[in-house]
């Protein structure tokens, strides 16, 4: 029985979709990229990194977002800016599952919007 995700080049995948970060995502593109039709490649991406394609990139886009922001705002230690990652994941986190009595819909605020 080959690994999840066999015959994936992660390196490469993840080396793609950072170079193509400010582009859409076109699976299709990628998939040709690694040498597999699409609906082959979105499976094996699941079964290897345990998320889709498109929100790996997310990830990978806050990711690059939180570190330039962290180093204009002067957070200049690696432990500051992992700080700053987490609270920030925390809040989008919390904000997409409606925790807390906000919606996006509802027009509430949460404690931490000014």
């Amino acid at each position: 029985m080959l690994a999840p995700g066999a015959g994936l080049d992660f390196a490469r995948i993840d080396r793609w979709l950072r170079a193509h970060l400010s582009e859409p995502l076109r699976i299709a593109n990628l998939a040709a990229h690694c040498g597999f039709g699409m609906r082959r490649f979105h499976q094996l991406f699941i079964e290897a990194f345990g998320e889709t394609p498109h929100r790996y990139l997310q990830s990978l886009r806050l990711d690059m977002s939180i570190t330039v922001l962290s180093r204009i705002l002067g957070f200049r230690s690696r432990k500051s800016r992992w700080k700053l990652v987490s609270a920030i994941r925390a809040l989008t986190h919390t904000r997409s599952r409606g925790v807390s009595g906000w919606r996006p819909d509802s027009g509430a605020r949460c404690a931490t919007d000014s």
